[in-house]
């Protein structure tokens, strides 16, 4: 018949204390390597944005540049740009997102909005940025009645997509998973495959002193 373990308060006291410092840094290694590959992986994108301004007290019309900006007038306007660019042979030159966003306020009466592109290269990000604040301001007024806009800021530099929140609940869920398998593997561990594991198991355990070590002679 196949002995029953009995995990007390003893044992399991016995087993943080062999074991959580492992189980631990398992965790984090495991967290690290998932979260590094991760972003290696993953397609990148960058981000360029230029600051603009809604010169008269229209600021109802910025909600509509969003849809212009995505409209297919306004996308070809920017392909027949791009295509007098060095960038005309690019193979994914198309492959990009235009945005409006506005002023941090959020005030619905703030005249100040941004325009933003995201694309797969840095530059490529800033110059579609410059492109379309520019393209924007000359074309803006042929479909919107009474639109008077001007550019703030030169675009900024492309700067790379994080999601810092979604990094951080990776780590944690690869951390957790990481975590528990190890414990669990260092308990099956500790428990059966071999009772006894050093000398001071009796003591830990059942608080049994040491009364001695007995030596089996070995087979011949």
């Amino acid at each position: 018949m196949k002995s029953k373990i009995v995990i007390n308060e003893n044992l399991l006291i016995r087993i943080l204390k062999k074991y959580l410092l492992t189980a631990l840094l398992i965790g984090v290694l495991v967290s690290g390597i998932g979260v590094y590959a991760s972003m290696r992986l993953q397609a990148k994108s960058y981000t360029s944005s230029g600051e603009m301004v809604q010169n008269d007290n229209n600021y109802n019309l910025i909600s509509s540049y969003q849809q212009f900006v995505t409209s297919k007038k306004f996308l070809k306007i920017m392909d027949g740009e791009i295509a007098k660019s060095h960038w005309k042979n690019k193979t994914t030159k198309k492959d990009y997102d235009l945005t409006i966003t506005k002023a941090a306020s959020n005030s619905s009466s703030s005249p100040f909005f941004t325009l933003n592109v995201s694309s797969d290269d840095a530059e490529y990000s800033t110059y579609l940025a410059e492109i379309g604040m520019k393209m924007l301001v000359a074309n803006i007024g042929e479909y919107l009645s009474g639109a008077n806009i001007s550019i703030l800021s030169n675009a900024s530099v492309g700067k790379l997509n994080t999601s810092h929140k979604k990094t951080f609940m990776l780590a944690v869920i690869e951390f957790v998973i990481a975590f528990l398998i190890a414990s669990l593997w260092m308990i099956y561990k500790e428990l059966y495959l071999g009772k006894v594991k050093d000398e001071e198991f009796i003591a830990d355990v059942f608080h049994l002193n040491n009364l001695g070590v007995i030596e089996m002679p070995e087979k011949k």
